[in-house]
């Protein structure tokens, strides 16, 4: 994580529209995740804020979205499986292999594989790999806000570092 906040920080001094900007640039916080850095420029403004909670407030109409997908008898595990680049992912056969094991361990679990429309061609993959009825390919098939509605509803969300993550972390869902 440390590289890329020095990445972030690095990026930010290289900013090509700085020459527009009548203060210094703010050095980012190191070692830290990149909301840090935006409350550090905060303090420009004389805002002194900690608070990194973030929230996201669902409509209903996000919510009827989806309920026909989902089973509200079982667990219901999420996988988001594409990230913005791929040193960010997982491949995979790792998904396929974590989604075996997590079946024959906990059999009144539901997988529910999420993602944009774009990743519908690794979703397949690794639904075709997992071959079990128990899961659910729903990459592509809702909204942003739709997407979100899905998030709440799982039990818990396996993700590596991409938007899903931080929607998760904004609704509380694990």
């Amino acid at each position: 994580m440390g590289r890329g906040i020095a990445r972030q920080s690095a990026n930010y001094y290289k900013n090509k529209f700085n020459i527009w900007h009548t203060n210094p640039p703010i050095k980012g916080v190191e070692n830290k995740h990149g909301i840090f850095n935006r409350l550090k420029q905060l303090e420009f403004l004389g805002i002194q804020e900690n608070n990194c909670k973030m929230d996201l407030f669902l409509k209903e109409s996000w919510n009827k979205e989806i309920e026909k997908y989902l089973s509200k008898k079982k667990k219901l595990i999420g996988f988001q499986i594409g990230a913005s680049t791929i040193s960010r992912m997982w491949f995979s056969d790792r998904w396929i292999k974590l989604g075996k094991k997590l079946l024959k361990l906990y059999p009144n679990i539901q997988i529910v594989l999420t993602g944009s429309l774009n990743e519908k061609k690794l979703t397949d993959e690794v639904e075709k790999g997992i071959n079990d009825k128990r899961v659910s390919n729903l990459a592509g098939q809702f909204s942003l806000g739709g997407a979100a509605s899905l998030i709440a509803k799982l039990d818990l969300l396996i993700t590596p570092d991409t938007g899903p993550l931080h929607i998760a972390f904004a609704l509380k869902t694990p």
